[in-house]
């Protein structure tokens, strides 16, 4: 480590980073824009603009599987390959030129236009679902973690009754992606999962293969046809139908989770059910940035080598905290206050450069779509516990909270009106 560069013993799973992680990061801020953790043998990035700048730093690699395979002894690595082999095929987890290979042809077929095109059948789901909810109900369980299941089903061309396996596989590989490998039982979840995936979406390719479709496996399927020059294997639309499952079941369950979470908060958010499609846009922004799903994006540092003032070694990792930089100062006019109409909102909450997350227009519809529904038919919903009660799951990258009990008031208004 630089001598200059200060460290803390900061432990970013400790309960109360965990609860309250823009403390923990305001604390690193006073110190430096970069410092180095004692306790996770890594860098930490708090500054907006080097946050910024290190997300298209092509000397700080996206490989963080590696590490964590090596970490794994030579029985576990062959017990855990099947896992490690879809992991591997994720665009986020891959440099150049294998990340272009691996994300063109699904860029190709995730367009505006097929997002878009969801939007009436979000809205149906999500008023079936709010239709069946008793008075009392964990938000997480009944909303935010199947509805969002159910949307990447119909993206995907999943049987319906196969939703459930959808949202459990996610869950299974978020314990491992999302940093908690310090269970015991996270590899072995994970691959029971990725056993799964990879059979149920292998008979899924082989199907649209032979009647094709219009929906996004059917559009891999074409983008990847003979003669197109960059072509995914079955493997690798597999690996693409993984992470777009994961990245975009995740993702939501927390945006709508925390969106909600503090609108029982806050009275003056209620607004938001009966505001104008582009003010509903701007809150959807605003929690993606005072309160986003991601906290940190981690690389691994290639090669020794001289970053913004600081040495850095080569294989350490290095956390850009989005979080922190989405609560910078020198970005952001009152950082700590969430302001449902901020313009401009430059926030890095999806990331950055030629990682941004591609998953992020199907996330914003789904939050625009959902939350006014949830509040047009529960005006007086409120959390049903303490504050003090809720607990987040204990992870470096993610902010997600596990169970949100509430009340709904009763049900207001049909929230089946036509989606604007």
């Amino acid at each position: 480590m630089s001598e200059s560069v200060p460290s803390s013993a900061i432990d970013l799973v400790a309960p109360a980073a965990v609860r309250d992680p823009h403390a923990a990061f305001k604390m690193l801020r006073a110190l430096a824009p970069i410092v180095w953790l004692e306790r996770h043998k890594a860098w930490i990035v708090v500054d907006f603009d080097l946050v910024r700048a290190g997300l298209t730093d092509e000397r700080l690699s996206t490989d963080t599987i590696t590490p964590l395979y090596e970490r794994l002894s030579p029985e576990q690595r062959a017990q855990y390959a099947d896992a490690e082999t879809l992991l591997r095929g994720w665009m986020i987890f891959n440099d150049e030129p294998t990340h272009s290979l691996l994300r063109q042809p699904v860029r190709s077929a995730f367009t505006p236009g097929a997002v878009a095109q969801l939007s009436e059948e979000i809205a149906e789901l999500t008023d079936r679902t709010l239709g069946s909810l008793p008075e009392r109900f964990d938000f997480v369980r009944d909303v935010a973690f199947p509805l969002p299941a159910g949307v990447i089903a119909l993206l995907l061309g999943v049987d319906a009754g196969r939703v459930n396996d959808l949202g459990e596989w996610s869950k299974q590989l978020g314990a491992l992606v999302m940093g908690k490998v310090s269970r015991p039982d996270a590899w072995g979840r994970a691959l029971a999962a990725a056993q799964e995936m990879q059979s149920y979406f292998g008979q899924l390719v082989e199907r649209y293969r032979k009647e094709p479709v219009d929906n996004l496996i059917g559009r891999l399927i074409t983008a990847s046809g003979e003669g197109q020059e960059q072509a995914l294997t079955p493997e690798q639309i597999i690996g693409a139908c993984s992470l777009l499952l994961f990245g975009g079941h995740e993702t939501t369950t927390s945006l709508l989770t925390t969106s909600i979470y503090h609108i029982c908060l806050n009275n003056d958010l209620r607004n938001v059910s009966t505001a104008a499609e582009a003010d509903v846009a701007a809150f959807v922004e605003e929690i993606l940035r005072y309160d986003g799903p991601s906290k940190i994006f981690v690389r691994r540092v290639r090669e020794d080598l001289e970053w913004h003032g600081v040495r850095m070694t080569a294989n350490q990792p290095v956390y850009f905290a989005v979080a922190a930089a989405n609560r910078d100062g020198a970005a952001f006019d009152g950082p700590d206050r969430l302001v449902p109409d901020r313009t401009p909102n430059r926030h890095l909450g999806f990331g950055w450069g030629a990682h941004f997350c591609l998953g992020a227009q199907l996330a914003r519809l789904e939050a625009r779509i959902i939350i006014p529904r949830v509040l047009r038919a529960f005006p007086n919903i409120t959390l049903d516990c303490d504050r003090e009660e809720l607990t987040w799951h204990p992870t470096i990258v993610g902010r997600t909270i596990r169970s949100l009990p509430v009340r709904s008031g009763g049900m207001g208004e049909s929230p089946s009106a036509p989606y604007k």
